[in-house]
């Protein structure tokens, strides 16, 4: 169009030159020359603005499909923005539903860990009231032991009061007896040191209750075998008296294996006193182990305290930091949304831009013809392009800084995301560790508590031993007292012991004479018993020596009547005999259970009562036989 309206305008300046030319001959030869370059340069200017123009709508078509392109890529981030959007929304809808699931799946294990604590917390509970109940039944055993403790001893001074006639041989006994009362004070003074032990160890006693539980189980074990033993030892004691009954030798050494028991029953009763000493050693460790406990506690309620509080300051900088990412992720939405606006802005202002494009081609078609209009339209549109060309490049680095931006604000995101995954696990954490130093620090609440009922407990078992121990050194001066008394009987039955001697010494004398007098009488009975042989044998031989054989006969029947009287004494003294035997029997039975109550209640009165009276009633089984 431009060329035509050029072919146009040259067409209508040619006839004016005509017209010129004939109207001005004279003036033609000096003007055509400049006119002609007038034209020339007119053409040439022309060209150069159809060429510029050319250009300049090559560059308009250019930087338009530009517009176009950026149009599209920015279309096409926004699509990837939104769909990374989509992704990173689903990506993290399923990382936190994961993180929700393990979050279950951990407090579904606490809670079984809770359970299975409570159910063993529960079974030691259950454990620690029937450790109770055993304790309070072995002292009421105790009670009760140490009332037939009492009974016996009673029973045993009795026994000594009424057997004093018949004991002999008390010297050995008597120092045996002094030896076991020091003894038995020793014991006493080391039951008191004991119950200061048991005072001082009240916690360390509880910890340890099993064990000497355990312990007194074996030593009940060991004791049960002992008495086994000894009632073996019984049963040979038995033996060894029936013997004794027939012969005053094995009677002697009945005694003497009763000594030997004795002997044996002070070492048990030594080896008891290490067992003492041991279990003290063993209270005073216990006690140790004890304050070592108490520090650890004191130290663990310490480091519980110390972790709270920084569980607690880690709980505020958690908070504190989620605030702070809230706040951070809420301004790049916020620029996000700026920027969004800028480029819906820049949208726009694209769209003005081809719409002003499209008047310019308008005006430039409309105007070609004028060339003033058209060099204003070029400024102009140098102008424009000079504009859309610096808005071109700022919108380019405006697009890069937008990419740099998104990638900074998708690595910022993910660096957020992870760090709200470490915070929120931390929280859990920190919050299962505070709800775990809570559970702990009540347990230990409540096991204070609990030891703080078992001193209550201990206190009153200590008062209780108190009482006992004022019994025992009531007792312990009535035993003084009874010692006392004993060295006074202990005199008057050596002055029996030698009256009793003497009297031995008689007896022994009446049973030489009537071993003597039997065996007279036996050898008198043989001879008896050879003569009637000896007439039978007559009787069939002769008849003649009837007569020498009637006397001897007489004289025959005269022996039978005193064999028999003799014979018919004999029996009568054994019957005798075995009546004392079964009364002797009767009281070896009683003699042997008083043994086993003493061995049962480890006391001394009783062993000596039942050793006096096994030696009175060898004595007393002696003298009868003698008699």
């Amino acid at each position: 169009m431009a060329k035509k309206k050029m072919s146009h305008s040259a067409n209508s300046q040619e006839p004016k030159h005509s017209q010129n030319e004939t109207q001005t001959m004279s003036m033609a030869t000096l003007t055509d020359d400049s006119y002609l370059q007038q034209i020339q340069s007119l053409r040439n200017l022309n060209a150069k603005l159809l060429k510029e123009t050319a250009e300049r709508r090559q560059q308009i078509d250019s930087l338009q499909s530009e517009l176009h392109h950026s149009a599209v890529s920015n279309n096409d981030i926004l699509a990837a923005f939104d769909i990374e959007k989509v992704v990173t929304s689903v990506v993290v809808d399923s990382h936190v539903k994961g993180m929700n699931l393990l979050f279950d799946t951990l407090l579904a294990e606490k809670d079984r860990e809770v359970e299975r604590l409570q159910r063993e917390r529960e079974s030691l509970a259950v454990r620690f009231q029937n450790e109770t109940k055993l304790f309070e039944e072995s002292l009421k055993r105790e009670g009760k032991l140490r009332e037939e403790v009492e009974k016996l001893r009673l029973e045993g001074e009795n026994f000594l009061l009424q057997k004093r006639r018949d004991v002999s041989e008390l010297k050995m006994e008597r120092d045996s007896a002094l030896k076991s009362s020091r003894e038995s004070f020793e014991a006493v003074e080391r039951l008191k040191e004991e119950i200061e032990a048991l005072r001082r160890g009240k916690d360390e006693f509880v910890k340890r209750e099993g064990k000497l539980r355990e312990e007194a189980e074996k030593l009940r074990l060991e004791g049960e075998n002992l008495l086994l033993q000894k009632q073996r030892d019984i049963s040979e004691l038995k033996m060894e008296r029936d013997s004794a009954l027939k012969s005053s030798r094995e009677s002697f050494e009945a005694v003497e294996t009763l000594k030997k028991e004795i002997e044996a029953l002070r070492i048990g009763k030594d080896e008891f006193v290490k067992i003492s000493k041991n279990q003290k050693q063993k209270i005073g460790d216990l006690e140790e182990e004890l304050t070592r406990v108490n520090e650890s506690l004191k130290m663990q309620e310490e480091c519980m305290r110390v972790r709270l509080d920084n569980a607690d300051d880690k709980l505020g900088l958690a908070t504190q930091r989620m605030e702070e990412m809230t706040r951070e992720i809420s301004s790049l939405i916020e620029e996000k949304k700026k920027i969004e606006k800028v480029v819906e802005t820049l949208t726009e202002e694209n769209a003005g831009v081809r719409k002003s494009l499209n008047v310019a081609t308008k005006e430039l078609g409309d105007k070609q013809h004028e060339v003033d209009e058209a060099i204003r339209v070029k400024g102009e549109i140098e102008l424009v392009n000079v504009n859309l060309e610096s808005e071109i490049v700022d919108l380019r680095v405006k697009i890069k800084e937008l990419e740099q931006s998104y990638r900074k604000f998708e690595e910022e995101n993910s660096k957020l995301l992870s760090e709200v995954d470490s915070y929120k696990s931390t929280v859990e954490e920190v919050e299962v560790e505070k709800k775990n130093m809570k559970k702990e620090f009540e347990e230990e609440k409540k096991k204070v508590e609990k030891l703080e009922l078992l001193t209550a407990k201990l206190q009153e078992t200590v008062v209780k031993r108190d009482a006992d121990l004022g019994q025992m050194r009531s007792d312990r001066d009535k035993l003084s007292e009874n010692g006392k008394k004993l060295d006074v009987n202990v005199s008057v039955l050596r002055k029996e012991n030698e009256a009793l001697q003497s009297k031995l010494l008689e007896a022994r004398k009446e049973v030489e004479d009537l071993s003597s007098k039997i065996d007279v009488w036996c050898k008198n009975w043989n001879k008896a018993l050879a003569l009637l042989k000896h007439t039978a044998t007559l009787v069939s031989q002769q008849k003649d020596i009837e007569e020498e054989v009637i006397r001897n006969g007489k004289n025959v029947e005269e022996m039978e009547e005193i064999a028999v009287e003799e014979v018919e004494k004999i029996k009568k003294a054994f019957e005798s005999k075995e009546e004392m035997l079964d009364e002797m029997k009767q009281k070896v039975v009683s003699l042997n259970k008083s043994v086993v109550d003493a061995h049962k209640s480890k006391n001394i009165w009783t062993v000596l009562s039942s050793a006096t009276t096994i030696f009175a009633a060898a004595l007393v089984a002696y003298v009868a036989r003698g008699r």
